[in-house]
C-alpha cells in the first residue's frame, strides 16, 4: 500500500469517528441525561425512544401523552397550549425547565408529571397619590383582586380602599387583568376610593 492509500485511509477513519461522535447522544450525559447511550447508539435510535408523561393544569392531570425523548420543552408546549405557547412554561420538581432542552437531556422517565404554568408578566404599578412607580410580576390570569393583593404584601400598601384604573377605567376585582387587554409593560395606577362628599 503506498503512502498515499495510508493517508487517505487514516483520514477516511477520522471522518467516520468524527461523524458518529456527533450523533452518539441526546444531548449532554454529563448534565444527568436519562438516557445511558453505548457509542453505537446513534441520535436517530434514540429519538425513537416514546416517553409517556403526565401534563398537569392547575386542577390535576390535564392529560396523558407520549413525546419522543428528543422531544424539547418549546415542543411539547407548542402540542399542548397550540397558539397560546408563549404565554406558558413547563414546570418539573418545581423548576422551569429551559424551552431549548431535550426531555433526555431534562431527567424525565416514563410517568412523571410536569406541570404547565404561566408566565409571569412585568406590569407597572404608579401610586397616584405618591408618584411612585413599582414593576410588578404577575400571571395574566389573576384578578385584579389578586394584584391589590400582591400590592399589600409586598409593597406595604395597607390601603384597603385601593381602586386601580388603566386607560381612565377602574378595574373591576373579580376581573382577571387578560380580560382588560393588560400586556407587558402595561402601566395601571392605584389611587385611594374616597366616600362621601
Amino acid at each position: 500500500m503506498s503512502a498515499y492509500e495510508d493517508d487517505k485511509m487514516s483520514e477516511d477513519t477520522t471522518s467516520m469517528s468524527n461523524s458518529d461522535d456527533e450523533k452518539t447522544v441526546c444531548g449532554d450525559q454529563s448534565d444527568g441525561g436519562i438516557f445511558e447511550s453505548s457509542s453505537t447508539e446513534t441520535l436517530d435510535e434514540i429519538s425513537i425512544v416514546d416517553i409517556s408523561i403526565n401534563i398537569l393544569n392547575d386542577e390535576g392531570i390535564d392529560m396523558a401523552a407520549e413525546f419522543p425523548s428528543s422531544s424539547t420543552v418549546e415542543e411539547i408546549l407548542k402540542t399542548v397550549e397550540n397558539q397560546s405557547f408563549d404565554d406558558y412554561d413547563l414546570e418539573y420538581n418545581g423548576q422551569i425547565l429551559p424551552r431549548n432542552k431535550a426531555l433526555c437531556d431534562i431527567g424525565i422517565n416514563k410517568n412523571d408529571n410536569v406541570k404547565v404554568v404561566e408566565r409571569k408578566t412585568k406590569i407597572f404599578v404608579k401610586d397616584d397619590r405618591n408618584g411612585y412607580k413599582n414593576a410588578v410580576d404577575i400571571q395574566l390570569s389573576a384578578t385584579v383582586k389578586d394584584l391589590k393583593e400582591k400590592l399589600r404584601n409586598s409593597y406595604q400598601n395597607t390601603e384597603q380602599n385601593l381602586r386601580i384604573t388603566y386607560n381612565g377605567s377602574e378595574l373591576a376585582d373579580s376581573k382577571t387583568l387578560r380580560s382588560y387587554n393588560i400586556q407587558k409593560n402595561s402601566e395601571l395606577v392605584t389611587t385611594s376610593r374616597c366616600y362621601g362628599g
